[in-house]
């Protein structure tokens, strides 16, 4: 299916209309449009070398952030638990394009993944 076809501008259409639109990255979202009453999704890799870390995510919620997940991301193979850090979701420091995570040390906990669900 090219681009320029019949079908791949139909297509593109009913997705501009009812909003559908995402980027496929490391740091990406999927906006699921009017269809699924304006259902976004968003994740991250993101770095943490404080108590707390203030994210952008990579668009703005048009209404808010119901849910964000951070999870400690140890890049070398391991068996350890002393690599594991623990980390939270700072709710009310949470905006429709920003959200905290809270670790409880001081110089954080290094590399993170995070997921956002929102609206």
């Amino acid at each position: 299916l090219t681009s320029d076809s019949l079908i791949a501008k139909m297509i593109q259409k009913v997705r501009t209309a009812t909003g559908v639109k995402y980027n496929i990255d490391q740091n990406g979202y999927i906006c699921f449009g009017s269809l699924f009453g304006g259902l976004i999704i968003q994740w991250g890799s993101y770095e943490s070398k404080a108590y707390y870390t203030d994210i952008t995510f990579p668009i703005t919620f048009h209404d808010k952030a119901y849910a964000v997940y951070f999870t400690d991301s140890i890049l070398a193979k391991t068996s350890r638990n002393d690599d594991i850090y623990s980390c939270a979701w700072n709710v009310g420091a949470t905006t429709a394009s920003n959200a905290r995570i809270l670790c409880l040390d001081s110089t954080g906990i290094g590399l993170f993944t995070m997921i956002a669900i929102g609206k």
